[in-house]
């Protein structure tokens, strides 16, 4: 019925001119000369070309909506960027589903729009927020603000109000045994009861008499604008790594060391440490793409006036009253094909005029990007101004098949039970892997050689694209309740090439039998 009704107000939008009225104070509307509507992935896409008349002031438009369907999907919003280990970077949207599919091959990318503002002329250093699976990768300015997607898929836009400094312990479970703030950094200090760090900038060796935990650098990010001379305790904005043995008191080159007893008798081999900055109310934000809190489109229903009057190609997110998270993308830089760009304003009445009651403004120019279809086989959707995939420094995902949990701390007396094991594992002559389900267990983690993937189903299609023997075992996430389980007992499969000739029909069958536990 529904794509019924859309082929309707297909013929309708195309014989009619669709007006949009708004208050006598701030006349706009627009008037459609041709407007489509179908399906991409199961997400309702319109197009509208036309022309807004806004204040009696008339230019032609073009612009794109794509509603999510996030629900109805069970699709889920998540951040991606182009950064490199050690740094930043800008990489096109292609190039970020390409990295996530490698990293994630049980999760199908259904499409992908672009982020945030970012320093463009340098080396792809996002200027707001940015956070990837819980962990503040850059913390932007205090009382700026971000999309923040809960570990649930929610979305919401909030305001990012630093506090403070903070160091967390990650077990191999990705669960957090300790989480402390930070006192003090790249200082010389003499008590290891409060919690301090130095970092290879820091020339110094710590004395000998303190506790101390070595960490060997899986990433580390600087800040924005700040030199490492000087032991700069601002350099570093985010470090993570891996708890090393070795007692060393003098940092190696990308490393860094923590000053704490209380951390050091919480550590135990294979925990992660990840030093960041925390932000109020976020402990449970797994994702967040920045946004500049001075470009609000849409607030409590109500269109944001904004002086900017100039027009271009711009990227938009909004959520309706009943939460469904949709963009429009509005071309630009195009006069003789009628696509003048909009203004902020203009932007803000058409997110309105399409349900937003809340609606940001995102990157725009070349960087607006709408894409639907993943890294091998997408479609844009919007006509690029640069004429070319721009490369950003992040943007959003739309998935399918990702796990749903969230992260656990580890309670001070842990005393809770441990999951069964996962039984019964066998591979069918399709190459799916079956196996018993746990009571209660929400998420499974696979084990394939030495890669880890997640998932909420029992049944899991398994094919790769590398030739030879494969050792597969199972075992329970953890969760608040329950301990994770050991690992199931090992079985085998081997990888012939008719297998691996069918790699990228295994990835699609697998997202679309790993629903994500929704």
């Amino acid at each position: 019925m529904k794509k019924i009704l859309s082929s309707i107000l297909i013929v309708l939008g195309i014989i009619f001119a669709s007006t949009f009225n708004v208050s006598a104070n701030e006349s706009f509307r627009f008037n459609a000369s041709e407007s489509k509507t179908d399906y991409k992935y199961g997400m309702e896409h319109q197009y509208y070309r036309g022309e807004i008349v806004h204040n009696e002031v008339t230019s032609p438009q073009v612009y794109n909506v794509l509603n999510f369907e996030l629900e109805e999907n069970n699709y889920d919003i998540i951040s991606i960027d182009g950064y490199k280990t050690n740094g930043y970077g800008m990489v096109g949207l292609n190039g970020m589903m390409e990295r996530f599919e490698k990293e994630n091959p049980n999760v199908e990318v259904i499409g992908g729009i672009n982020g945030d503002f970012y320093h463009i002329n340098t080396s792809g250093d996002p200027i707001n927020p940015h956070i990837r699976d819980y962990e503040v990768i850059w913390k932007g300015g205090n009382n700026s603000a971000a999309v923040a997607i809960k570990s649930d898929g929610s979305l919401s836009f909030e305001k990012v109000v630093h506090d403070g400094l903070e160091v967390l312990v990650i077990n191999e479970f990705g669960e957090i045994k300790k989480r402390l703030p930070v006192k003090n950094v790249n200082k010389d200090v003499l008590t290891d009861s409060e919690v301090s760090i130095v970092f290879d900038n820091y020339d110094k060796a710590v004395l000998d008499s303190l506790n101390t935990t070595y960490v060997k650098g899986l990433d580390l990010k600087p800040a924005i604008n700040q030199k490492p001379a000087n032991a700069n305790a601002n350099y570093y904005t985010y470090a993570k790594g891996l708890v090393e043995t070795k007692l060393d008191k003098t940092v190696g080159d990308n490393d860094f060391i923590v000053i704490s007893k209380e951390i050091k008798e919480a550590i135990s081999a294979g925990d992660k440490i990840v030093f960041q900055t925390r932000i109020k109310n976020f402990d449970d934000v797994r994702y967040a793409v920045g946004l500049n809190p001075n470009m609000k489109l849409v607030g409590n229903g109500e269109v944001v006036l904004n002086p900017d009057k100039n027009q271009h190609p711009r990227t938009a997110i909004g959520v309706k009253a009943n939460g469904e998270v949709f963009t429009i993308v509005v071309d630009g830089r195009n006069k003789m094909d009628g696509k003048y760009g909009v203004t902020l304003t203009q932007l803000g009445h058409l997110m309105k005029k399409h349900g937003a009651v809340e609606a940001y403004n995102l990157d725009g120019g070349g960087s607006s990007t709408l894409m639907v279809g993943n890294s091998t086989n997408f479609e844009v959707l919007n006509e690029l101004s640069d004429k070319r995939i721009r490369s950003i420094s992040n943007g959003f995902l739309i998935v399918k098949g990702l796990s749903k949990t969230s992260r656990v701390t580890v309670p001070e007396n842990d005393v809770r039970d441990v999951f069964s094991t996962p039984t019964n594992l066998h591979l069918d002559s399709d190459k799916v892997l079956h196996f018993n389900q746990v009571p209660n267990a929400k998420a499974y983690e696979i084990k394939i050689n030495d890669k880890i993937i997640q998932t909420s189903n029992t049944s899991v299609p398994l094919r790769f694209y590398t030739l030879g023997e494969h050792k597969i075992s199972v075992r329970v996430k953890s969760s608040i309740d329950k301990k994770a389980s050991n690992y199931s007992e090992e079985i085998t499969m081997l990888n012939h090439y008719q297998e691996v000739s069918s790699m990228l029909e295994y990835l699609k069958e697998f997202a679309k039998n790993n629903m994500g536990g929704k």
